[in-house]
């Protein structure tokens, strides 16, 4: 029942928030139009979007983020940490 909607609604950290937050993001900043290159990164899936990196740390070890973080799954400091995605500039 902690997965359902009604548990995770206006709940800081919950992934319903997490998405709804990516969902505005997403259409304010107009991804999924214009270009698209993958990035290549060492254990971290990634792609940019324009001028928005995407990335996922498919690793066993963190991955150090470089520039503004826009949106990310996760608390850490300024680094990936496995199975964690992020936005950034």
């Amino acid at each position: 029942s902690e997965l359902a909607r009604a548990s995770q609604e206006g709940v800081a950290g919950s992934t319903l928030e997490l998405y709804k937050s990516a969902l505005r993001l997403r259409r304010k900043l107009l991804l999924g139009e214009g270009s698209f290159d993958w990035v290549a990164l060492e254990d971290v899936l990634s792609y940019r979007n324009g001028s928005i990196t995407i990335a996922h740390n498919f690793g066993s070890t963190p991955w150090h983020l470089e520039g503004k973080i826009l949106i990310r799954s996760g608390e850490g400091p300024q680094s990936l940490l496995p199975n964690e995605t992020a936005w950034f500039i």
